[in-house]
């Protein structure tokens, strides 16, 4: 019998048994000791909404190009501004990638991996990276951190750790030649901290189409892989295998004759 770890995550286990070593949860769990508020501050609600609808596809499904251009510049999250009406509708956005059909696979050498089983349009909304929250300040960050995500915003920076709990997409694998990015979006209206909406991290197809069959993969950034860690990606443009190409030639040009 098949297994699913969502409605519309199954898991292929023609290669190898999948054991489930997580507690598998649907939304991000906050578990510090922090006072977190239970709503935005009421002065914050806009009653008529100025957000700029030119953010989201026409059909809600993703974000648009005018939006990834000004991302990280302008503005450090895509998040609604509070009013009934809001033209960003980022609910409809997560209802629609129900329809995405995704499956967790053995990969040859990097462990379980998600791929999709339908076509991804570019900038397209794939789902959420959920896991235990924490503000970074309190949370213990001895372990060896192989399923955190850091994001900041107004000042504050959060820790998502899927490593105890999660859900699938923890098992989105690094490439160096990514083709799909990740986003801070403020889904949910009851994660409030200091007055203001706590970002989740949303993954999102990057500039190109992807086809059923394809790995879904991020980047971690360079930092992920310290030393003695090695990339495994296989790109062209893979870090590991540029730093172990300069070894190499370094090596052949010290063994030159004089």
């Amino acid at each position: 019998m098949k297994k699913y770890l969502a409605p519309n995550v199954s898991i292929d286990e023609s290669k190898e048994e999948f054991y489930l070593n997580f507690k598998n949860i649907n939304e991000s769990i906050y578990k510090g000791k922090a006072n977190f508020d239970n709503e935005i501050n009421k002065g914050d609600v806009m009653k008529e909404c100025t957000c700029n609808r030119k953010f989201m596809k026409n059909d809600y499904s993703g974000i648009t190009r005018t939006f990834c251009a000004n991302y990280g510049l302008l503005y450090d999250s895509l998040e609604s501004c509070g009013s009934p009406d809001c033209v960003l509708k980022l609910n409809k956005m997560k209802e629609k990638a129900l329809d995405l059909q995704l499956e967790v696979f053995r990969t040859e050498n990097r462990g379980w991996g998600l791929r999709t089983r339908s076509k991804i349009m570019p900038f397209q909304y794939i789902c959420e990276y959920i896991g235990e929250l924490w503000l970074k300040d309190e949370y213990n960050d001895n372990e060896e951190g192989w399923y955190c995500y850091e994001v900041e915003s107004n000042g504050i920076s959060y820790v998502y750790d899927a490593e105890k709990e999660g859900n699938f997409a923890r098992m989105i694998n690094h490439s160096c030649k990514n083709n799909s990015i990740s986003v801070q979006c403020s889904f949910r209206d009851d994660l409030v901290y200091k007055g203001r909406k706590v970002p989740q991290i949303g993954i999102f197809a990057a500039d190109k189409i992807i086809q059923p069959g394809e790995e879904i993969c991020i980047n971690y950034n360079d930092q992920y892989f310290v030393e003695n860690f090695e990339c495994l990606c296989g790109a062209d443009t893979c870090l590991s295998k540029k730093k172990k190409d300069c070894v190499e030639d370094a090596d052949t040009t010290n063994s030159l004759p004089i």
